[in-house]
């Protein structure tokens, strides 16, 4: 089981749902938290429909700041126990294992007099739990004066008050794998963002592991929680498919060019440009997956020695270059899979099945044969006609005098092919 938590500052921005999508498809969530998503009301539901989870529960932002949301899938129930302004408490149920926890998943206000309350909150509900317990989110404090650099260089101390609600609710920081801070602006860098736990959750969840994600369209890292309880499953031979998508690559005419000859028959040519086009698929044009881990461990390794040289121009300049190229990528992949629906619209979530069911039907009804015109110019409906009508005209479409065959005018990228190939066909 896995979940993503992501300080996005903002989930207005169009380029906001091509990059959270990307994360949700790479690292498949069971559980989503969005904090200061800076919206709420209708805007925030029409914004959490298009993210295509199909479970949410939210605290509302006040005005244009704060704001928690918290989604899941099916795969797993959670059971919303509190919602405060600053944190929301659930349950989590994993179905197939008969095990439970408790999550609260957390955005303290920027403000220290405010923030002190959720210390307060949190210690109250501390001392009624004794089972697993995660807390995880943007805290806006840290712990120690190591996990902060200021633009002056000087080194300021941790939050007190979180240091001593950590310590009296005895939680246990679960560290990270990456760059160590989570939040940068200018040349000002901390680990805000964080995953606490008590002593029962490492009874349960004793490989548990949290990994500081890139960072892109925010000021934040998303922390990736992994609990160990996932199961992966075997890789399926799948076959091969023509993406349309490959006609606007600029290699992919110079690619049908080098491999195909009219020295092979037809048969021998399409299954040698099968190959080379898987092959070519996965090298190049089809492995945005690849491209994307490729340029999120770029990213990550970018971004951590910007935390070590933040004056450097070079590193800002690769940083900003290599987000754009993720961003891009992100959008295109959300591209390739509007035209693998054959849909002109996935603002619905490609998790709404009922939402494909009836483009299908749409489609088939389309495709239905309900009339055909004779060669008299009437119209018949009736289904034995049609189908009487049908065989007809192949009878006599494959029994007329043999002719010069017709000249088509074709624009497509496939050179003609040779006379033994059309024996082949005609045949």
């Amino acid at each position: 089981m896995s979940a993503l938590i992501w300080n996005c500052q903002g989930a207005a921005k169009s380029s906001f749902y091509s990059v959270l999508k990307s994360f949700i498809k790479e690292h498949k969530p069971y559980l989503l938290v969005l904090v200061e998503p800076r919206i709420s009301g209708e805007v925030a539901s029409r914004a959490i429909k298009r993210i295509g989870l199909p479970n949410s529960h939210r605290v509302e932002a006040s005005g244009f700041s704060g704001g928690i949301w918290v989604l899941w899938t099916d795969q797993i129930q959670v059971d919303i126990l509190l919602s405060h302004w600053q944190f929301i408490h659930t349950r989590v149920h994993l179905p197939h294992t008969s095990r439970s926890f408790l999550f609260t998943a957390v955005y303290a206000s920027p403000m220290n007099s405010v923030r002190i309350q959720l210390w307060s909150e949190l210690s109250n509900l501390a001392r009624s739990i004794f089972e697993p317990w995660a807390i995880a989110g943007d805290f806006n404090s840290v712990l120690y004066s190591s996990e902060r650099r200021t633009s002056t260089g000087r080194r300021r101390e941790g939050c007190p008050h979180f240091l001593q609600f950590v310590n009296d609710c005895t939680l246990l920081d679960l560290g990270f794998s990456g760059p160590r801070f989570t939040w940068r602006r200018g040349l000002s860098f901390a680990r805000l963002d964080r995953v606490l736990v008590n002593h029962h959750w490492f009874d349960s969840y004793s490989n548990t592991l949290v990994y500081h994600l890139p960072k892109i369209q925010s000021d934040h890292r998303p922390l990736k929680l992994s609990s160990g309880l996932n199961t992966i499953a075997p890789k399926q031979t799948q076959q091969f498919r023509f993406l349309a998508p490959w006609l606007t690559h600029p290699q992919f005419s110079q690619l049908v060019r080098n491999n195909w000859s009219t020295d092979r028959s037809l048969h021998q040519n399409i299954e040698a440009f099968s190959r080379v086009a898987a092959r070519w698929n996965r090298e190049e044009f089809g492995a945005i997956g690849t491209k994307k881990r490729i340029l999120a461990a770029r990213i990550s390794g970018v971004q951590k020695k910007l935390e070590e040289s933040p004056l450097s121009h070079q590193l800002q300049k690769l940083n900003r270059d290599l987000c754009q190229e993720y961003e891009s990528i992100c959008l295109q992949e959300e591209l390739l899979w509007i035209q693998k629906s054959r849909s002109d619209c996935i603002n619905l979530g490609d998790r709404n099945t009922a939402y494909y069911h009836r483009k299908a039907k749409i489609r088939r009804s389309r495709n239905r044969i309900t009339a055909l015109k004779d060669g008299d110019g009437n119209w018949t409906y009736d289904e034995e006609s049609l189908a009487k009508m049908v065989k007809e005209f192949y009878v006599n479409l494959y029994t007329a005098p043999e002719t010069e065959p017709a000249v088509f005018r074709h624009r497509g990228m496939f050179p003609p092919l040779s006379n033994s190939s059309w024996d082949i066909l005609n045949a």
